[in-house]
């Protein structure tokens, strides 16, 4: 397009401005692989290029062919069942094979990088963008090898489930994100022929065995990944982390719980919007549910937690289970089958199968185990089974890295964490009337591609299947309970060390938000004294959804809102200051776990905490330092997300719009930030809601007052919006009016 294509014309003589009129076409030469130049492009330019990918000539994202990967037909056919039999990934890739962009890391011990279903290398244009040891050389502990790319007998095979490269050639295998490699010359298809999802190592020496090392590394790990710089080269901005790993258990140092720096590290990757992945461990009997071991056992929102299930979607022998799990996942059944491994130096016939059962999932492995060789003369590849929850878990990762990706097509909204978790829950497979959450296999087992057919139509049906996902936000209106306190009142950490929290290397590094509590705190451990009380809010869903599909149902869980979102605070994390909001009214759920399933009633309760705090007084020896409200009483709001189908009877606003309607008047003011509405209505009018819809009817926000009188009403929303043509609904009991409007910038 040229620079003129600035502006767009309407039938009715209006000019709109149009956002990205700046776009062009490149050629480039047959020796040019299309979607590396997209990616460094993207990658070199990033305040430059908002976006650049491979001509796709056009069609939807579908397959002309099966959706079936042209590796070794004996590796996916006969020994990839988790793929193609558990978790539907071939539906999945229908639709998507994962974007450069997502960067999905694991920590782990390490990860053989130069294996070539690993993209055979670690750099910029590599498919494994990054690696770094974060084995610290502690007093009586010297590091002696490199983890990145030697020992990796665990790390290699689970980075090969995330994201092998599937389709690369004969002698491959295929992992979940890999991308879509080059087809041969005599298939076409319109799906991205691309590398799929970035991946990242972060290696440390040893974990799950010497638990006192291995936390330290893992916190350091974390903090480098899930960070975000625009002035530094400081972090990764990782968007998954993957931990196939017990950091700490429930012996050591008195848990997880009671580790500070683990909690802010887990806390910090989450406000960055970092979805965490961990196993559950494979210390269970399948009869007790299990001690707890960290960080699976952080509870939501932090982190996805994944047990194991065996080929018909069980909970496999030998997985822990309960507390916090949140999915089950292919963890293959050693009970069984043969376990052997080959390689592409070899013509071994491999067989999978023994007396008609599975073994377990089989995926890349390393290059010569725990021998430490690096220059190899025509190395062998290994390709291996691997099972227990540790491959489980990568399976939710890889399966995560392709929801992010499809959303990043979707500039309407910003996935967050509990977005991807909410999702992966609502498609878990679950036998039939089952909605709840269940010790033995949380919500479910985990279905990707049943997500990617609740997300697009049913090809050939008649009927709209199309579930869509959006977010609300409310601060108004909010009820307050009472203040409450046990005996000796509720105490709780800082979040960080008070001398360090508010000096410009800590910004600069970790965040760009302030922390209310700090050094004012001082003495006895550095505690705070609180009370705490919830904070609700009631909210009347439109008929613009579907709630009472018994095949389709309506879900809804609660969401902090990101950085910057007013919100309240969890119950139970301590202060640090996470936004935290619950649906209360769903079904399904339990103390730990929020109840998803939503089909019952249009009318939602959203809860969230605010706290009172005492600070140390030194010169009282007691908690006499009143802090007052926090977060404080202006900063407060509920935060959820709904995800479900549209009401095919519902009338859409553009509908109802009239652009002649004398009793609404709408502007919005000179910054863009806000949309001012005068309304005339002949009766009183409880609870009037204003919302904003675009020009395709899809909603954007709403807002919401107590009353308005009979005559005319003023009512204002906060907003950002780009160039375009929006339509203002304004609707309470019995009265609804809408006018379309435009914004131009």
């Amino acid at each position: 397009a040229s620079p003129i294509d600035k502006y767009s014309i309407t039938r009715r003589g209006d000019t709109i401005g149009c956002d990205h009129y700046n776009w062009m076409v490149l050629s480039y030469d047959t020796a040019t692989n299309p979607l590396l130049l997209s990616y460094i492009l993207t990658r070199e330019f990033p305040k430059d290029i908002f976006f650049a990918e491979p001509d796709r000539k056009g069609g939807r994202l579908l397959h002309t062919k099966p959706s079936h990967p042209h590796d070794n037909t004996l590796y996916y056919d006969r020994c990839e069942y988790s793929l193609h039999d558990m978790i539907n990934a071939p539906k999945a890739w229908d639709y998507e094979v994962g974007n450069p962009k997502i960067v999905i890391a694991l920590f782990d011990r390490g990860a053989d990088f130069m294996h070539p279903d690993l993209g055979a290398g670690l750099g910029l244009g590599k498919h494994v963008r990054f690696g770094e040891q974060f084995t610290l050389n502690k007093i009586g502990h010297t590091v002696t090898f490199d983890p990145i790319n030697k020992h990796q007998a665990h790390g290699t095979p689970c980075l090969g489930i995330i994201g092998a490269l599937t389709n690369r050639n004969a002698t491959s295998v295929a992992g979940i994100a890999g991308g879509w490699g080059v087809l041969p010359s005599d298939l076409i298809d319109t799906i991205d022929e691309g590398m799929g999802c970035s991946l990242a190592i972060l290696a440390a020496s040893n974990f799950g065995q010497d638990v006192g090392d291995s936390y330290s590394d893992y916190v350091a790990a974390v903090f480098q990944a899930s960070a975000k710089s625009d002035s530094s080269e400081y972090g990764y901005g990782v968007n998954v982390i993957n931990t196939s790993a017990v950091v700490i258990n429930d012996n050591t140092f008195g848990g997880g719980d009671a580790v500070p720096s683990l909690h802010g590290a887990i806390n910090f990757a989450f406000l960055n919007g970092v979805v965490q992945v961990a196993s559950i461990s494979d210390n269970g009997n399948n009869e007790t549910a299990h001690q707890q071991t960290w960080p699976a056992d952080y509870e939501e929102p932090w982190m996805i937690s994944v047990g194991g299930s065996q080929p018909n979607k069980s909970l496999i022998l030998g997985s822990n289970f309960g507390y916090t799990m949140d999915l089950i996942a292919p963890a293959g059944d050693p009970t069984h089958g043969d376990s052997i491994t080959t390689d592409n130096c070899s013509n071994i016939q491999i067989n999978c199968f023994k007396n008609g059962n599975w073994d377990e999932t089989f995926t890349t492995w390393n290059l010569q185990q725990d021998m430490g060789l690096l220059e190899i003369t025509n190395p062998c590849f290994n390709y291996n089974g691997f099972g227990g929850t540790s491959a489980a878990a990568p399976h939710v990762t890889g399966s995560a890295g392709l929801v992010l990706s499809t959303f990043l097509k979707d500039t309407s909204i910003k996935l967050e964490p509990e977005d991807v978790a909410g999702m992966l829950k609502a498609s878990a497979f679950r036998p039939a009337g089952v909605r709840s959450h269940k010790d033995s296999t949380g919500y479910g087992h985990l279905d990707i591609g049943h997500l990617y057919e609740m997300l697009d139509p049913i090809p050939g049906s008649s009927t709209e299947n199309l579930y869509f996902i959006r977010h609300f936000h409310f601060e108004d209106s909010l009820q307050y309970g009472a203040w409450s306190k046990d005996s000796i009142g509720w105490y709780f950490d800082i979040c960080w060390n008070p001398n360090i929290q508010f000096t410009d290397s800590f910004k600069n590094k970790f965040g760009k938000w302030d922390y209310i509590l700090n050094s004012s705190g001082g003495g006895q451990s550095d505690l705070y004294y609180a009370k705490v009380r919830t904070v609700a809010r009631s909210v009347t869903l439109d008929t613009l959804w579907d709630i009472d599909s018994i095949s389709s149902p309506l879900f809804a869980w609660g969401r902090s809102g990101g950085i910057g979102q007013k919100s309240g605070w969890n119950f139970s994390q301590y202060n640090f200051q996470t936004g935290w909001s619950r649906v209360t009214n769903g079904i399904g759920g339990d103390t730990l776990n929020e109840g998803i399933f939503h089909s019952q009633s249009k009318t939602f309760t959203i809860v969230t905490a605010q706290y009172d705090v005492w600070a140390w007084d030194d010169s009282t020896a007691g908690y006499s330092k009143y802090i007052g409200h926090v977060p404080n009483d202006t900063s407060l709001g509920v935060n959820f997300t709904v995800f479900g189908r549209r009401n095919l009877n519902y009338n859409s606003v553009r509908s109802q719009q009239s652009s002649g309607n004398e009793n609404l008047l709408v502007s919005v003011s000179p910054e863009g930030n806000r949309l001012n509405a005068w309304y005339f209505t002949d009766r009183d009018v409880e609870r009037p809601k204003l919302e904003v819809y675009d020009i395709l009817g899809r909603f954007i926000t709403s807002f919401s007052e107590q009353y308005a009188l009979k005559g005319w009403n003023t009512i204002q929303c906060p907003l950002n919006l780009q160039s375009g043509t929006y339509i203002c609904r304004i609707s309470g009991s019995g009265f609804t009016q809408s006018k379309s409007f435009q914004v131009i910038k």
